[in-house]
């Protein structure tokens, strides 16, 4: 009998052992930074003292951490915001 009760404790460990090292993985993936398409706020540009105009906002290809530090909009994927000519 204690045999079986080492059997049992041996699998059940190795058994966590296996899960908790496959969700380190899926966990190391999911911190890695994506890079992906960041809509920017457009520049405010004076032209003298009575005109002031806003640029065109603009996309840049970065992590969604510097584009929210930049002010911007994350939209995710490269591949999902394609531009046709």
């Amino acid at each position: 009998m204690p045999g079986l009760l080492g059997i049992v404790l041996l699998v059940t460990f190795m058994g966590n052992a296996l899960a908790s090292e496959s969700t380190q993985k899926e966990g190391a993936s999911q911190h890695a930074p994506q890079v992906g398409n960041c809509l920017l706020p457009g520049q405010i540009k004076k032209l003298g003292q009575a005109f002031t105009a806003v640029a065109p906002r603009r996309i840049v290809k970065t992590t969604e951490a510097d584009c929210k530090q930049r002010g911007g909009e994350y939209t995710g994927s490269v591949e999902s915001t394609s531009q046709h000519k």
